[in-house]
């Protein structure tokens, strides 16, 4: 490797636009030669700022529609989830849940996570309660960090 700094990529893959100028959905920065570190910013189910449903989403599809923007950023970088090594993972208001949206979280996070790794373990998380996040409408976002080759 050159003694110069690594070349850090930022990008929003084809598609998947960022909600405003100042947020760019991937970081990808150089390892070594052969290892790149790969880092998503977090995740939510994106919702359109023209809806004009009054219908707030629920937290399981709001899971689940997070977690596809997840599966968009991972093709864009050429990483899979088993190069995921951390997740963090937010909840608006989580000690206020019910045991069913509790659960409907955790169950549509491993619905996800199994759909491509079976019944391994996830990599390690963090599950975070929060007042709110940058809408008042979205109550769940996710990060992830990868390490893969180059």
């Amino acid at each position: 490797m050159s003694a110069t700094a690594p070349k850090v990529q930022i990008f929003n893959p084809e598609g998947h636009p960022s909600a405003v100028p100042s947020y760019s959905h991937i970081s990808i920065v150089p390892l070594s030669e052969t290892t790149k570190l790969v880092s998503f910013a977090g995740q939510t189910y994106l919702p359109s700022p023209a809806s004009s449903s009054s219908t707030p989403t629920p937290l399981r599809e709001q899971v689940r529609l997070a977690l596809g923007n997840v599966d968009k950023c991972m093709a864009a970088a050429g990483v899979g989830k088993n190069h995921i090594v951390s997740n963090r993972q937010y909840v608006v208001r989580m000690m206020d849940l019910s045991d069913e949206d509790f659960n409907a979280r955790e169950d549509a996070f491993l619905e996800w996570w199994r759909a491509t790794e079976g019944d391994g373990l996830p990599p390690p998380d963090s599950l975070i309660g929060v007042h709110s996040l940058a809408r008042k409408d979205i109550l769940y976002e996710v990060e992830i960090t990868c390490v893969a080759k180059m």
